[in-house]
């Protein structure tokens, strides 16, 4: 950080604290995955990826559609697919799904 630098309250912002290019991010994502073994992905889907433990740990579907920014309870088909077999776990927390 020097004397180019802007704080904009960014998480992941570029050298003057500007926003990151998206092919850049891309880019910088990739070997990130690359460096922990782990297959590369779209930064987009790591929200989607948050979903499955939360509803296998009984989370409410509702709630775990708000916390990725959902504004009503329908979720993509992997996500539903997961419910669907949480939904068997935890039949009692999940009467109105």
């Amino acid at each position: 950080m020097g004397p180019l630098w802007h704080d904009n309250g960014l998480v992941f912002p570029n050298e003057t604290g500007g926003y990151l290019e998206e092919s850049r991010a891309h880019r910088v994502f990739e070997r990130v995955c690359e460096r922990a073994g782990v297959p590369a992905t779209r930064v987009f889907d790591l929200r989607h990826t948050s979903a499955s433990p939360r509803l296998a740990a009984g989370l409410h579907p509702k709630v775990v559609a708000e916390r990725l920014g959902h504004a009503n309870v329908t979720l993509p088909a992997p996500i539903r697919a997961c419910c669907q077999g949480c939904k068997r776990t935890h039949r009692r927390r999940w009467k109105d799904c």
